[in-house]
């Protein structure tokens, strides 16, 4: 598909209905909280993705989903998706809250969208700049590892994608995890853009590349609140728009280090047979199981259980308390975020070592 043509399919209406009638039913049904509750837990068990828990994410987080979360907005209609996705931006960006309905008139007076139709990928992003008077770059060709990068330089991201293959459900969906065949993405190859979301985050996961995630506002659902969606099916959906991307340019990128982090395997964290043993200054310390450090020699003798490298990438003392994390370029913060130990030179797991063992002691 040439960009041509994915220039008209992004325009057009995403014609989908994802709404519940709560006041079907009888009266006495509506207010019973038993059946209430019932009701709430069969329409949950029915959402393609899980939303995105600040409390428990899936290893490394990349931007700030927990700020731009709170800016998402639900589409007025089925051909806003372009308009509700620069309003988040705009609302996040100037801190003041803005009206669709304000913002979308205002974008068909200026030919930037048009009814039944949308924004064009082309005008995409005019909203942003007029009202927040920051350029907004977009082009073909994206890879998620651009897209950690802009997110890293606190960028507002926006990728247009396949609606359907977006929502299928994944594997950790009740859907999903019964019908994998059905909802496989792989089916749906061929399939062009029709819709565009801000990507708000992306959950890594080091130790299962399987674990991690693509956070998004999508518009379209109720539901589409700080969605998580399984990279592999991200990416399916990214492919039908021949990787559209649109980016603020708040920051200079070639300020920036390009970082080599976004999907490194478990080696480059350290779990190769040579480092399960740490020295400091020459001298054996300690050494590692797994993600746990202990005193002593990994072959023999009595050891001290020193604290351990946590699933979501939260460093804990012995006692299980927090005591730093370590970030996706292999560097030690202490819990105030300051840098004490950088992963130039060392693997992830050796740092979360020489912390545990050398600096705390």
């Amino acid at each position: 598909m040439n960009n041509d043509d994915w220039l008209n399919a992004l325009t057009n209406a995403v014609n989908m209905d994802f709404s519940t009638d709560q006041h079907s039913g009888s009266s006495s049904e509506n207010h019973n909280p038993s059946t209430q509750e019932t009701v709430n837990n069969d329409l949950h068990s029915l959402i393609p993705h899980h939303q995105f828990d600040p409390t428990h994410p899936h290893g490394i987080v990349i931007g700030n989903p927990i700020e731009e979360m709170n800016h998402w907005h639900q589409q007025i209609s089925s051909d806003a998706c372009g308009v509700a996705a620069q309003q988040n931006a705009i609302e996040h960006l100037t801190h003041q809250s803005f009206s669709q309905e304000q913002l979308l008139h205002h974008a068909q007076e200026n030919h930037w969208y048009s009814p039944n139709k949308g924004i064009s990928a082309e005008d995409f992003g005019k909203l942003i700049t007029e009202q927040t008077h920051i350029g907004v770059e977009h082009h073909y060709g994206g890879t998620l590892r651009e897209i950690a990068d802009k997110l890293n330089n606190h960028e507002e991201v926006f990728v247009g994608v396949n609606s359907t293959i977006e929502w299928l459900p994944d594997r950790n969906s009740s859907l999903g995890e019964n019908a994998i065949d059905l909802f496989d993405p792989r089916h749906y190859q061929g399939a062009e853009a029709n819709h565009i979301v801000q990507v708000i985050g992306l959950e890594i996961d080091p130790f299962n590349p399987d674990n991690s995630y693509v956070i998004v506002n999508d518009s379209l659902s109720p539901d589409g609140k700080a969605m998580e969606i399984p990279v592999a099916q991200f990416e399916a959906a990214m492919n039908a728009s021949d990787g559209y991307i649109a980016t603020t340019e708040i920051h200079d990128s070639s300020q920036h280090q390009d970082h080599e982090m976004t999907f490194r395997g478990c080696d480059s964290y350290g779990f190769d047979e040579d480092r399960k043993n740490f020295y400091v200054n020459g001298q054996l310390r300690g050494h590692a199981e797994g993600r746990k450090i202990y005193t002593g020699n990994f072959y023999f003798g009595s050891n001290t259980y020193k604290g351990c490298l946590g699933t979501d990438m939260n460093i804990y003392d012995s006692h299980d308390v927090k005591v730093g994390y370590l970030d996706s370029c292999g560097n030690v913060h202490k819990n105030n975020g300051t840098i004490v130990l950088s992963g130039e030179n060392h693997s992830g797991l050796a740092n979360v070592g020489y912390y545990l063992l050398d600096l705390l002691g």
